[in-house]
């Protein structure tokens, strides 16, 4: 690699800024969430208490929502897609 070719690419990383940041956490959520509800369900199989929710109730409980649990799933899906666009313009924004 010429000395031209390795300034060019240097500037260049040096301008566009990484995103493995945002990447990184993404994955440990989607990660913890997974793994929440893999134990949830190893424990439900094994009839032992859950540890936050059992899935048959947050299924029941979804399926006939109250009041409350429909301003709760509200909020939830607002931060969420405001998570999501905070996403979709750290992956289409170029570097500082």
């Amino acid at each position: 690699m010429s000395t031209e070719q390795l300034e060019k690419r240097l500037r260049r990383r040096s301008i566009h800024r990484s995103r493995s940041t945002a990447l990184a956490v993404t994955l440990i959520i989607v990660v913890l969430v997974a793994a929440w509800i893999g134990t949830e369900a190893v424990l439900k199989a094994i009839g032992q208490r859950p540890l936050l929710a059992d899935p048959q109730t947050v299924t029941d409980t979804a399926l006939q929502p109250d009041a409350a649990f429909t301003t709760i799933a509200e909020i939830i899906a607002v931060v969420l897609v405001i998570l999501g666009i905070i996403l979709i313009v750290l992956a289409v924004k170029p570097g500082r």
